[in-house]
């Protein structure tokens, strides 16, 4: 099924459905080379658990996204999916739940 992609020293380094090149070379998808191949383009799990880090990021990012549209009016909050409105909204109250948490023993203050 796959075309192939070689380097200098012969290694596969790309899969194609279409030949990238008039020369160039198909295996069988089930070919040794193709398998190890295949292996060594897996994710880590140290690449799994920076992209699932990173998600939280992106999260508030997006949330704060959303909120500058609204401020600027480039579209109501309104015109989201109910859903969207209520995960939206479910967020903000529990930053503001968190917030004033935080707020209620300040730094300076000791509790014993």
């Amino acid at each position: 099924m796959p075309y192939i992609s070689r380097n200098g020293a012969g290694e596969i380094i790309g899969l194609h459905h279409s030949p990238p090149e008039a020369e160039a070379e198909w295996l069988d998808g089930d070919d040794a080379q193709i398998q190890q191949f295949l292996l060594s383009c897996a994710p880590t799990e140290q690449t799994r658990r920076s992209l699932s880090d990173s998600d939280s990021d992106m999260i508030r990012v997006i949330e704060d996204l959303i909120e500058l549209l609204i401020a600027k009016n480039v579209f109501t909050f309104t015109e989201l999916p109910e859903a969207v409105q209520r995960k939206l909204g479910s967020r903000r109250r529990l930053r503001e739940d968190l917030g004033m948490l935080a707020n209620l023993v300040d730094k300076d203050d000791r509790i014993f």
